[in-house]
C-alpha cells in the first residue's frame, strides 16, 4: 500500500477459539435450498474426520456474525493439501451466487 501511496491502518487480529455460530438458521435453510435446486439432493453434513473444528468462519461467529461453513469436498492428498476437480469448483460457485442471491433478496426487518 505505501508503494501506490495509500495511507491506511490495519488492526492485527489473532483468534485460536471455536465459536458456535448463532441465527445461522436463514443460511442453513438457503443452503439446503439451493443445494437441493442445484444438485437434485440432500445437503449432508461433512464427517467429523474431515470437518475441523477451525475455520475462518469462527472470527465472523466470535464477532456475532451469523457464518456457515459449505464448499467442494476434494480429495485429501496431504495433511493440508486437497486436489479439487475443476467442475467442483464450477459447483460450488453456482452455489455460492445463488445462496447470495437468495439471502440478499429477502425482506430487510
Amino acid at each position: 500500500m505505501n508503494q501506490l501511496g495509500i495511507e491506511y491502518e490495519m488492526d492485527i487480529y489473532k483468534t485460536l477459539l471455536g465459536h458456535e455460530g448463532k441465527h445461522v438458521e436463514p443460511l442453513v435453510k438457503s443452503a439446503e435450498e439451493v443445494y437441493r435446486y442445484l444438485f437434485g439432493e440432500k445437503l449432508t453434513p461433512e464427517v467429523p474426520n474431515r470437518a475441523s473444528i477451525w475455520t475462518d468462519t469462527n472470527v465472523y461467529n466470535e464477532l456475532g456474525i451469523p457464518t456457515i461453513k459449505i464448499g467442494p469436498r476434494g480429495r485429501r492428498i496431504g495433511p493440508r493439501n486437497e486436489e479439487i476437480e475443476i467442475n467442483e469448483m464450477v459447483n460450488a460457485a453456482k452455489l455460492y451466487a445463488l445462496i447470495a442471491l437468495d439471502i440478499c433478496s429477502r425482506a430487510r426487518s
